[in-house]
């Protein structure tokens, strides 16, 4: 398996077929876009470039034109000659941030409506299939959606607003709770007699101030009309001969005024601004019942919200990719790559519907924007996406390393879990989401991933007499006792460690032998025998000394004296020697790489000895009686937590294996994937009619 030979495309059309070109392509998902600046430039310097009529920028703000013009630009077979060179850069961008707007408010619409959604939900997502037809939505239904949208946020607003209020009229209910039967004598404020009503926190400043009064000589009756266990309420007037002093003695006293929100409060009807209230939050809870019912409705429109919004994310890239082509007043010019594989049929078929003129070419052998696409067996795809998260191999640069390291990979992550019963159970519940749960993208692929690693955990079990740890012994007394195949780890740890030295040399040679290939396959074969090759003999010799053979020494020596005298090709001796020199220094980096591989041994113990534990636990308790309850308990918890550490620990190690140690010795990456023009959504995908697909590169 290999990466997919891609070839740079251009084409030049008339600006009127744009939109349908770009439509097109999207469809068959066949060929990128890239942006030629350099182009554009030319075209001004030249007087060639579209000059924009200003009345031509459409306004795009009110949802029926807007859902008029994305319609139109979807369908620009059944528009207006005139509106595809009308359509400016300026509404262009308009219609990208709209569109941006709109799936923003669209995703915020259906979190919430998901959470009124009484459809099962799968245990992993999966994408409904859905037609172009239905991608083609009309602006009728993009209005009813969008208005829809509209209407919830409303009911959204309404209903927090509602909520906030009927919050804080409950509070207030609550303080008028104690004085609900209270209703005080409407205070008197005309004639010849005021009055006002308040409340002291005892009754000793109530008395202190009729005590004030009268010395004063000042009339100022008084009536306690109710107490609580907090406040004394009272009813005080006087004559209005003496208002302001009697007023200037209220002022300086203990008295304090209702905490009064509505007129009968202040006039001290506590009776009556309670029924109020509590009519208040009936009626609101009636509003929130209301707004919360039509909130429900909307939960029919999901499916058609998700449809929209991967439609207006389609919508958005076709509206960037405008933007990246380069225009002159009557043409247009597309600069992108696509499969090599594709071409013919792709070229024959944009000269059945368009007049227009396509050309292939090789890319640039230093061209590092040529994009990567992996093309591998359905086997070893999965291991894709491990290789991705770290970086795509560069389409110059680099081989694809996917065939070997999905054998690699597997190898160790079951070396590091080690265990029958550990590797099985994770190997099903694997098997069980992919085709019972039927996950889909990177999911899936990690789950196959962890499948395999969990196939060769079982190897690695049955290798070591691992099942569940020692399971059997542990609740058998020995009398039942799972045999090692090769040895056991806990019983020969530095057996362990020299084999895990061993995979680690392997692994690294095999990393030399796909860096020599891609010096071969660029041409550069003096480095491929002279830089990388030596090393071969210098790490294979010490191997053998290690094993007791003296010659090993002599292989040793003749790999060093190569790399000394013949990896660099500076014509000066000296500077030859001293970085021939530089180059043998890196033994250091080997030894520390080998030494890396050593995790193999500390995870595989790890695991055993958590699990020796749980057993032991788990034979202490007792099998017999209600004590297996305990046991099945103790059984339980321990593994399943052992499992999950052990796998996180074996998928964290072993990809840290390869992404530091094994990449190291041959991986540049950083290539970017192949992102074509195609329908791709969130929630739903295409059942494409064509063939023709991006897919069908790696068929």
């Amino acid at each position: 398996m290999a990466i997919a030979r891609m070839k740079r495309l251009q084409i030049i059309a008339s600006r009127s077929d744009k939109f349908a070109l770009l439509n097109y392509l999207q469809e068959t998902g066949a060929a990128s876009i890239e942006t030629d600046s350099e182009l554009d430039r030319r075209f001004e310097e030249l007087a060639l470039a579209p000059v924009e009529d200003e009345n031509a920028h459409f306004r795009i703000h009110q949802i029926p034109s807007y859902c008029d013009l994305m319609h139109i630009l979807r369908t620009p077979d059944d528009a207006p000659h005139f509106l595809h060179l009308a359509v400016s850069e300026e509404t262009i961008r308009d219609l990208i941030q709209e569109t941006a707007r709109w799936k923003g408010r669209i995703e915020k619409a259906l979190k919430v409506l998901r959470t009124y959604s009484t459809e099962k939900k799968p245990l992993f997502s999966v994408k409904r299939v859905t037609s172009l037809e239905e991608w083609s939505m009309t602006s009728q239904q993009q209005e009813e959606l969008l208005y829809l949208v509209e209407s919830l946020e409303e009911a959204l607003n309404a209903r927090a607003s509602d909520e906030q209020n009927l919050a804080a009229a409950k509070t207030h209910l609550r303080t008028l709770e104690p004085l609900k039967e209270l209703a005080l004598p409407e205070a008197v404020s005309s004639g010849r007699m005021r009055s006002t009503t308040g409340y002291f926190s005892d009754e000793e400043g109530y008395q202190a101030l009729l005590t004030e009064a009268g010395a004063a000589d000042l009339i100022l009756a008084g009536q306690i009309y109710a107490r609580t266990e907090e406040q004394i309420i009272v009813l005080l007037a006087w004559p209005y001969s003496e208002d302001d002093r009697i007023k200037r003695i209220l002022a300086a006293s203990e008295l304090q005024a209702f905490p009064a929100t509505t007129d009968n409060e202040r006039e001290g009807n506590f009776r009556k601004a309670y029924k109020k209230q509590g009519k208040r939050i009936e009626m609101l809870e009636q509003e929130l019942e209301g707004l919360e019912s039509s909130i429900v409705e909307k939960a029919v429109a999901i499916k058609d919200l998700e449809l929209l919004s991967d439609i207006y994310d389609t919508d958005e890239v076709r509206l960037k990719a405008l933007l990246q082509l380069n225009e002159s007043r009557n043409l247009f010019v597309l600069n992108g790559f696509v499969p090599a594989d594709n071409v013919e049929e792709l070229l024959a078929d944009l000269s059945s519907r368009f007049e227009l003129w396509a050309g292939v070419t090789d890319p640039d052998p230093a061209d590092e924007s040529v994009p990567t696409i992996l093309k591998n067996r359905e086997s070893v795809e999965p291991i894709e996406a491990i290789i991705n998260t770290f970086s795509p191999p560069s389409y110059t640069q680099d081989s694809d390393p996917s065939p070997i390291m999905n054998i690699t990979y597997a190898f160790f992550f079951g070396s590091m879990l080690s265990d029958i019963g550990y590797g099985l159970l994770l190997a099903i519940g694997c098997f069980v989401a992919l085709y019972k749960f039927k996950a889909e993208g990177g999911m899936r692929q990690m789950l196959k991933v962890f499948a395999s690693g969990g196939l060769f955990a079982v190897a690695f079990g049955v290798a070591y007499g691992s099942l569940f740890g020692d399971l059997l012994p542990a609740l058998t007394d020995g009398a039942i006792n799972l045999p090692a195949f090769w040895f056991n780890p806990l019983d020969e740890p530095i057996t362990l460690m020299i084999w895990s030295i061993v995979f680690g040399a392997i692994h690294l040679f095999i990393a030399m032998g796909i860096d020599i290939y891609n010096k071969l396959q660029r041409g550069n074969w003096y480095d491929a025998a002279f830089s990388v090759a030596p090393w071969y003999l210098i790490i294979g010799g010490v191997g053998l000394l290690a094993l007791g053979m003296s010659f090993g020494a002599y292989v040793a020596i003749a790999g060093a004296a190569m790399i000394l005298l013949m990896s660099s090709r500076d014509k000066n001796p000296i500077k030859r020697f001293f970085s021939g020199f530089m180059s043998l220094y890196s033994v250091t980096s080997w030894l520390s790489d080998l030494l890396s591989y050593t995790r193999i041994l500390a995870l595989t113990l790890a695991t055993s000895v958590i699990a020796m534990v749980v057993n032991m636990m788990a034979a202490m308790i007792g099998w017999r009686g209600p004590q297996i309850i305990f046991l099945v308990v103790v059984l339980l918890f321990g593994h399943g937590l052992n499992i999950a550490l052990s796998t996180l620990s074996a998928y964290v190690h072993s990809t840290r294996l390869h992404y530091v140690e094994f990449f190291g010795r041959f991986y540049a990456g950083g290539g970017k994937l192949f992102a074509p023009l195609q329908y791709e959504g969130k929630y739903t995908r295409i059942a494409y009619p064509k063939h023709l697909t991006a897919n069908s590169a790696k068929e």
